[in-house]
This record gives structure tokens, sequence and C-alpha cells, in this order.
């Protein structure tokens, strides 16, 4: 490619689209999904993969696999067993993000289903907010957060702020 920059600098444009073409054919027989060569560009400046407010990949089923807090990184059953230890030194700020995960959230349990177990109760809400709530839930009763917190206002997150209040 640098040669074909040297010799001819407007094949610049034309060779970086044909080496990204070549890329995301490469990315679809891995069975990615690019929807535009924009998308191949920035991809190599990802390093996780948050959410995807299509459901194309999810099929709107979201999980949330780990929880990191500085260093450590936790399993959602490994964030169960250290928030229900007295000695853990995470406990503290397992149970702030329980908190946090459990109010800043739009989603809520269909009541029907509350005797299930966590994984197969119903939620109402979008992908993200139900694997936040599912996740909040693993790690203490969230119907106690809400009964001992009152909501007084609510700025729902948006893609403009990047944050919700």
């Amino acid at each position: 490619m640098s040669v074909l920059i040297a010799v001819i600098p407007e094949g610049l444009p034309v060779s970086v689209t044909l080496s990204l073409t070549v890329i995301a054919k490469a990315m679809g027989k891995s069975k990615v999904l690019c929807k535009s060569l924009t998308t191949v560009e920035t991809l190599g400046a990802v390093n996780v993969l948050c959410s995807d407010k299509t459901g194309t990949l999810t099929q709107n089923k979201m999980f949330v696999q780990n929880a990191a807090i500085l260093d450590e990184e936790y399993s959602s059953s490994q964030a169960r067993i250290a928030i229900t230890k007295d000695d853990s030194r995470a406990k503290e700020t397992l149970e702030q993000l329980r908190v946090i995960s459990g109010l800043c959230n739009a989603a809520q349990f269909d009541a029907a289903t509350l005797h299930l177990p966590i994984s197969s109760r119903k939620i109402n809400g979008d992908a993200t907010d139900t694997a936040i709530l599912r996740f909040a839930e693993e790690l203490g009763d969230v119907s106690d957060l809400t009964r001992n917190w009152k909501r007084e206002f609510d700025l729902p997150f948006n893609s403009k702020n990047k944050y919700m209040v």
C-alpha cells in the first residue's frame, strides 16, 4: 500500500478503500457483520463491544458477564459471593454498583414472573437496562432499593449527553 501512495498520491483513497473491503470480506467469512466501511475503520480501536442498539446480533437478549472494579474483575456469581462476605474488600464497592444498577434503570420486572428464578423472569425495558437490572437482582433484592429510594426527577440516557440523571 505504501508503494501505491508514494507513486500515486491520488491512490490513497482507493488503496485504503480496497484494503478495508478485503478486511470486511474476511470478517464476513468469520460471521462478523459490518454495515459500512466506517465500522471497519473504527474497529481497530475497539476493545470491548458494549451494546447493540438494533438487536441484530443480540436478539435483544443481553446479559452482564463480568463487572470490573479497578484491577479486579468479577463474574456475576463471584460478585454475588463477594458482596455477601463481610471480609471482602470489594463488598462496599459492589454494593454501590448494585444500588446504581438497580436505581438508575428504566426496566422493571413483570410482577407475574417474580416467583421464577432471576434468569427466567420477564423484564419490561430495553435490552441494556434488562441486562443491568438482572445483574443488580443477582447481587441483592432490587425491590428493597425501590422501596427505600424515591425518584424525584428523571433525565433518561441519550446518545448526545451520554449519561442519565
